[in-house]
């Protein structure tokens, strides 16, 4: 009988290992993507003119510079990090100066050293929320879900925020046996494509260009 058992507990330590070994390739080693979205809807209403907007996002996610980690089983064992290459902190930047140009936009970008000069508004964004899980306690299918959140904001000179605005939006995907380096980065393009599709259709807001429009006369006076 103690043999059957021990024939029995090797068993199942084999298969148990073996679980582990093939799980363990979901995320192994971390996954990298770009940030990107898909193509953007069309603005409700056209803008004209030019707009300037600071080259580098605050970020008040805390656990940046992660985007998000593979994990295993319904205790969500941490198994590898999600990361975004170039950094989201500038990337993010990038895609909503994409978006202000579909908007109508001459998007000028200025650096942390310009803005103590400006004379006009500026917009800033902050990274909220950035988090992405893969689950693999479904092993071979592999679920990825996550949430994007960023705030923009139009702020004048001396920093006095005139307008601001957040937007919030999910990504969900799916992959099989771990290889998701392609999903996870379509399932954070799905979430990036609807928040820059909000981000345009702001921008065609009275409260958007009327902030915009006031700050520009404000900071033109003699």
């Amino acid at each position: 009988m103690n043999r059957y058992i021990g024939r029995r507990t090797r068993r199942f330590a084999g298969l148990l290992l073996c679980f582990t070994i093939l799980v363990g390739c979901v995320g192994k080693g971390g996954t990298t993507i770009m940030l990107r979205t898909n193509e953007l809807a069309p603005p409700m209403q056209m803008a004209h003119g030019s707009i300037a907007l600071l080259d580098q996002a605050d970020d008040s996610y805390p656990s940046s510079p992660a985007i998000g980690e593979a994990t295993w089983t319904l205790f969500r064992m941490h198994l590898a990090g999600i990361k975004a290459a170039p950094s989201p902190k500038t990337e993010l930047v990038n895609l909503a100066k994409n978006s202000l140009t579909k908007a109508g936009y001459d998007v000028q970008l200025i650096s942390n050293a310009e803005l103590a000069t400006s004379t006009g508004p500026v917009l800033h964004l902050r990274i909220d929320e950035f988090a992405y899980e893969m689950w693999s306690w479904t092993w071979p299918y592999v679920p990825i879900f996550g949430n994007t959140a960023i705030t923009m904001s139009v702020r004048v000179p001396h920093g006095q925020q005139a307008e601001a605005r957040s937007f919030r939006a999910p990504g969900r995907e799916s992959c099989w046996f771990g290889d998701c380096e392609k999903q996870v980065e379509a399932a954070v393009a799905q979430s990036l494509t609807n928040i820059m599709n909000q981000v345009v259709q702001w921008t065609a807001e009275d409260s958007f260009r009327t902030a915009v429009k006031s700050s520009r006369m404000q900071h033109a006076r003699p």
